[in-house]
């Protein structure tokens, strides 16, 4: 709109003045198409950036039920050799020993189930 009423007024300028004022606004038309690219281009970078987190997020999810899975196994067999505790018994001994040395435990919270349900909400469709 700018540039067309720019246009009109033209009529009443030198042809000097008409010059400066197109070199104007075309430097003006070419500032406005590189910020518009530039945000452009930052966005995609970012929905980019936040796919990969959301792929190494859902990786992550599956690690974490694969490994409670597998822990789950072992201490079932664990449980089965040794004839004399249950499963979680074993699991709880372990994971205090782990605490008494110094390593980090799984929260009641990180549970297989859990995992994948976190993994269903994010996964596409």
């Amino acid at each position: 709109m700018l540039a067309f009423a720019l246009v009109l007024s033209m009529e009443h300028l030198e042809f000097n003045q008409q010059i400066w004022l197109t070199l104007i606004v075309g430097g003006l038309t070419i500032f406005a198409s590189l910020v518009t690219g530039s945000i452009t281009f930052l966005t995609a970078a970012r929905l980019r950036e936040a796919e990969r987190y959301k792929r190494d997020l859902l990786r992550a999810y599956g690690d974490i039920a694969a490994f409670h899975r597998l822990e789950q196994c072992y201490a079932q067999e664990l449980a089965r050799n040794s004839g004399a505790s249950t499963p979680e018994s074993w699991r709880r001994e372990i994971r205090k020993k782990l605490r008494e040395e110094g390593f980090s435990t799984p929260s009641d919270k990180s549970t297989a189930h859990r995992a994948d349900m976190e993994a269903a909400e994010l996964a596409p469709g």
